[in-house]
């Protein structure tokens, strides 16, 4: 394990903070630590989205955060934005994706669920179209998928 996350480990052991219970100005706020965090890893956006961004969180919940940087972080420094963000909501239970390696489907759910907690609007916007042109762009490779598992499936049920 990361020295960082055992570290993390001993400040933030499993279960010391209900996530169902997280200050919702953490989360909503555009406050100075996450403006603080997102210029340290010259972020352009962080998105929160997943059960907290449709208000479905409960006590086992992740934090879902999607996030683009001006320019590519390297592996260590993806992992010390992550430190940071667990520091900052006090949880080792945050799940990080970058936008710009994310599946289609997933940078859908992001633009269709996801509430900015940092960045310009123009930019959650312009993000929400590439999202969706990247979703409809694919749509004919999700449509081959699914009709090659309707076929496989029918031909297991005839005992083909």
């Amino acid at each position: 394990m990361d020295l960082k996350f055992r570290i993390l480990r001993m400040i933030l052991p499993i279960g010391s903070v209900s996530l169902d219970k997280i200050d919702k100005k953490l989360l909503f706020d555009n406050n100075d630590e996450i403006e603080a965090i997102a210029k340290k890893f010259n972020l352009k956006l962080l998105i929160l989205f997943g059960s907290y961004a449709k208000g479905l969180n409960h006590e086992n919940s992740d934090i879902d955060l999607a996030f683009e940087s001006y320019e590519l972080l390297s592996y260590d420094e993806e992992m010390n934005l992550l430190l940071n963000l667990s520091l900052y909501f006090r949880t080792e239970k945050v799940d990080l994706v970058n936008i710009k390696k994310a599946d289609p489907l997933l940078l859908y759910q992001i633009a269709k669920y996801g509430k900015p907690l940092y960045g310009s609007s123009d930019d959650f916007v312009e993000f929400k179209c590439y999202a969706s042109f990247r979703y409809a762009d694919t749509q004919f490779l999700r449509e081959q998928r699914r009709q090659y598992l309707r076929k496989e499936i029918d031909k297991l049920l005839r005992g083909e």
